[in-house]
């Protein structure tokens, strides 16, 4: 009988521990499980991101942007520093022509005026890091919604093509140079709005 009511302890024991794991894992594939990589500055939740994410936007052009010079190093050791022109806010006008989630839950969208790509990033409203950013938090949320509302579907983790045309502000941001990293519709100077702050349908 001892026997019988020590393996009913044991069961519960494990039952209990299993299920917590689970919510922790949950917690962290909805709430923090996203980007590493100059995170902070990619979310305007870096020292200079309120400032910039308040600012005028200036009118430029996918062409110019992608062939701006590139002042960043390949790999920025420092994931909290922000280049200096990377304080600022563009608008440019494009058609977006694909979309996805990327696993650090952006929304990876392709970009084209012409001949010419670039890729453009909305950060996910739900990651851990806009915990002390509730503002941000509801700001990129409501926008994801806008997007999915104008496409009309919730994108995934595979690509799918979308024809809408847009005027789009955004924050330019520095990428990982590396022969490796080469996301779908980027630029060779892997230079790309991240985060995209508004999108206008036309």
């Amino acid at each position: 009988m001892k026997q019988i009511y020590l393996s009913i302890f044991i069961i519960l024991i494990f039952v209990s521990n299993n299920s917590c794991n689970t919510g922790t894992r949950a917690n962290q594939q909805t709430g923090d499980n996203c980007g590493t990589y100059r995170w902070s500055v990619k979310t305007l939740t870096d020292s200079d991101g309120d400032s910039v994410f308040k600012s005028e936007a200036a009118n430029t052009t996918i062409e110019n942007l992608i062939n701006e010079k590139r002042n960043a190093p390949k790999h920025e050791r420092d994931n909290s520093f922000r280049h200096d022109d990377e304080k600022r806010k563009v608008k440019i006008e494009a058609t977006i022509i694909q979309i996805k989630l990327e696993k650090d839950n952006d929304f990876h969208i392709v970009l084209k005026s012409g001949s010419y790509t670039m890729v453009g990033e909305v950060t996910d409203g739900d990651c851990g890091t806009f915990s002390n950013h509730p503002e941000l938090k509801k700001y990129f949320n409501d926008l994801r919604s806008k997007i999915v509302d104008a496409i009309g579907f919730t994108p995934n983790s595979s690509f799918k093509k979308v024809n809408k045309n847009v005027i789009i502000e955004g924050i330019p941001f520095w990428d990982e140079l590396d022969a490796a990293h080469q996301p779908k519709g980027s630029s060779t100077n892997q230079h790309e709005l991240h985060p995209i702050t508004n999108i206008t349908f036309k």
